[in-house]
C-alpha cells in the first residue's frame, strides 16, 4: 500500500511596525523648576517579536514568498488522504480588533468629559494587514486642532508645530507624513521663552493584530518597570475614555485606540505645564489627572468617528 502523504501550505505576510519612538522624561531643575526632554531616536522595523502569550495571525490577501515558502491562496490548507480524496479548509481571518491584556477592575477609570473632535482619523487599512504609512496617515503636527486642545488645556490660545520628523521605514524611505512633532503651546501666564510643549509621537497605525503585538510587548516591559518605581505609573482600566488601553508614567502617556479593522498607538509627553496651578507640584498633578485623560479621550474620539 502506498504511504499516505500530507502537504500543507499556508500563506503569510510580514508585518511592519514601529518599535522605537521618541520617549521623553521631564527633568526639573531644583533652581528653576524647568523641564527638559530626553529623546531617543525613532525607527520602524519589521518582524518584531510577539508578546508572551500572543498568537500571530496571517494577514489576508498576501502570499508567502519572503521566507522561501510556496504561495497558495491565503488562509487555505489542502490535504490528500490515503484514498486520494482531497479536502480543504479555510483558516479564520485575523480578528477585526485586538484585545489588550486586562489590567484589573481596580485600575483607575477617569470620568469622560463632553469633548468635541474636529479632525478625526481617516486612515485607510493596509491591504496586506500590516501598517498604513501612506498619505492617509495623519501628520503628527496636525493631529490636534487648537479648539480640541483648548477643551483640556486651561488658558490655551495658540499652538505651533516644530521639530517634525517622519518615521523611518525598514530598508529605506520614510512615512508619507510626520510621525513625531513638538507642539509649542501659548498658555495664559506663561512667558514665551518657557512655553509648555506637547510632544506627539504616532507609534503605529495599521491592522489590530500587528499593532497589538507591539502594544503587548511594550506594556509588559513597562509594567515590569513600574514594579521597580512604585507610584510613578498609572495604568488605566481598559476601555475608559473610549480608548482600548492607556497608561502613563506621569510625563509620557501611551494610548491604544481602535475601530474594526484598524488600530493606532500614539504617545504624547507633556514638557513644562508648571503654571496650571499655583505650585509646581499641583500643576504637574493637574497635567497627570486632567490634561492627560482629556488628550486620551480626544484620541479615542478621533478613531471612533472615522468611517
Amino acid at each position: 500500500m502506498p504511504s499516505s502523504r500530507r502537504i500543507a501550505v499556508a500563506a503569510g505576510a510580514a508585518t511592519a511596525m514601529l518599535v522605537a519612538v521618541p520617549s521623553y522624561a521631564v527633568v526639573r531643575s531644583p533652581q528653576t523648576g524647568s523641564a527638559q526632554p530626553a529623546a531617543t531616536p525613532s525607527r520602524i522595523s519589521t518582524n518584531a517579536p510577539a508578546a508572551p502569550g500572543a498568537t500571530p495571525t496571517s494577514a489576508p490577501g498576501a502570499s508567502a514568498t519572503a521566507t522561501g515558502g510556496a504561495s497558495t491562496a491565503p488562509g487555505a490548507t489542502s490535504s490528500t488522504g490515503p484514498t486520494g480524496s482531497a479536502t480543504s479548509s479555510v483558516r479564520p481571518a485575523p480578528s477585526t480588533t485586538y484585545a489588550p491584556p486586562a489590567l484589573g477592575s481596580d485600575a483607575p477609570a477617569p470620568v469622560a468629559r463632553n469633548l468635541q473632535v474636529e479632525r478625526p482619523f481617516d486612515v485607510q487599512p493596509a491591504p496586506t494587514g500590516g501598517l498604513s504609512p501612506d498619505s492617509s496617515w495623519p501628520d503628527a503636527g496636525q493631529l490636534f486642532t487648537e479648539t480640541e486642545l483648548a477643551q483640556v488645556v486651561p488658558g490655551l490660545s495658540g499652538v505651533r508645530a516644530s521639530d517634525c520628523l517622519p518615521g523611518q521605514l525598514p530598508g529605506g524611505g520614510s512615512t508619507a507624513r510626520n510621525a513625531t512633532c513638538t507642539l509649542t503651546l501659548t498658555l495664559r501666564g506663561e512667558p514665551a521663552e518657557d512655553a509648555s510643549r506637547l510632544v506627539v509621537s504616532i507609534r503605529s497605525i495599521g491592522a489590530p493584530d500587528a499593532v497589538g503585538r507591539s502594544w503587548s510587548s511594550t506594556l509588559a516591559a513597562q509594567r515590569a518597570r513600574s514594579g521597580e518605581r512604585p507610584g510613578l505609573y498609572t495604568f488605566y482600566r481598559n476601555g475608559v475614555l473610549g480608548a482600548s488601553s492607556a497608561y502613563t508614567d506621569g510625563t509620557t502617556t501611551r494610548v491604544l485606540v481602535q475601530r474594526p479593522g484598524l488600530a493606532a498607538e500614539v504617545w504624547f509627553s507633556g514638557i513644562g505645564f508648571t503654571r496650571l496651578k499655583p505650585t509646581y507640584e499641583a500643576s504637574r498633578e493637574a497635567f497627570r489627572t486632567e490634561v492627560s485623560p482629556g488628550v486620551i479621550q480626544l484620541l479615542a474620539g478621533k478613531m471612533a468617528r472615522a468611517q
